[in-house]
């Protein structure tokens, strides 16, 4: 394996050092480690695989990991209170994944406790949501992508498509429309038909691309966010990116009462939500098919 990048904010103890060195030497101890999320068959080989090394150390790693989480989730860290892990290294594999290498971060993901909630626990979390979520929206940016004028991190954005960084709105929603155009063999009246109906005047702000449920994680009583993690889409996009994105990606959005939470957690957007819902689903129909989701 390639030699593992250790980030400037790498001083942990000597147990954590440990785990490290383990990890770069050898892939297999990171694949033989406790397993947080296991690694995903087709449909959703691109999902990444989350494992424990250690007691304080997690390794997500991927085929379609890429190491500008390490860059986002540092660049948040240093711009604003949003709880995140932090990130120790990253590198690339000989086996072609990538591993960030972060801080284990105790706790319980929200997914697995929300439905057993009192009204009262899901209105403390969803105010502590929507602070963090405004000191988010407070990043503008003056380009449409990932942090550093990055390419667009987002399922839509798949190879061959034109990722960015956009200097405006519109050229975003082109390159969109014409990505899903082509991958499901759509004719060009799909782009005539589609693009004067999408939004294209909206501030540019940082978001986390592809918030839901299941990417919070809260303290033992279930009362205060512990961390916000599943930075790999994160970006500088229009301000409605975060809300039609948690109604379209969050895994069974309306199995519950969530949906009804996301609306009190970020400002909602349902004027711009039918377009984006169904290019969406444009977009996962034709990884479905090609076996990818």
């Amino acid at each position: 394996m390639n030699e593992l990048e250790i980030g400037d904010s790498f001083m942990p103890h000597d147990a954590l050092k440990v785990s490290l060195a383990r990890f770069a030497c050898h892939a297999k101890d990171v694949k033989e480690a406790v397993v947080i999320i296991p690694p995903c068959e087709p449909p959703y080989k691109h999902m990444a695989a989350v494992v424990r090394v250690g007691e304080d150390v997690v390794v997500k790693y991927g085929p379609y990991v890429s190491a500008k989480e390490q860059e986002t989730i540092r660049f948040i860290a240093e711009n604003t209170p949003v709880p995140v892990p932090q990130v120790y290294g990253v590198h690339e594999g000989d086996d072609g994944n990538t591993y960030i290498v972060m801080e284990f971060i105790s706790g319980t993901p929200l997914d697995l406790v929300w439905d057993s909630l009192e009204v009262s626990q899901k209105e403390k979390l969803a105010h502590q949501l929507r602070e963090y979520f405004e000191e988010l929206r407070e990043l503008r940016g003056n380009f449409i992508g990932s942090v550093h004028e990055g390419p667009c991190k987002d399922i839509y954005f798949d190879e061959g498509a034109d990722k960015g960084p956009f200097t405006t709105e519109v050229d975003m929603n082109v390159a969109i429309v014409e990505a899903v155009r082509k991958g499901s063999g759509l004719t060009e009246d799909f782009v005539t038909c589609t693009l004067p109906g999408l939004p294209h005047n909206h501030a540019i702000v940082f978001s986390h691309g592809n918030f839901g449920v299941t990417h919070v994680i809260v303290d033992s009583e279930h009362e205060n966010v512990r961390a916000i993690v599943g930075w790999q889409r994160s970006g500088f996009f229009p301000e409605y990116w975060d809300f039609v994105n948690a109604l379209t990606l969050t895994i069974a959005p309306f199995r519950s009462d969530w949906v009804l939470y996301v609306e009190k957690i970020l400002k909602p957007y349902y004027d711009e939500y039918p377009h984006w819902c169904q290019l969406r689903m444009s977009a996962r129909w034709r990884r479905q098919m090609a076996g990818r989701c």
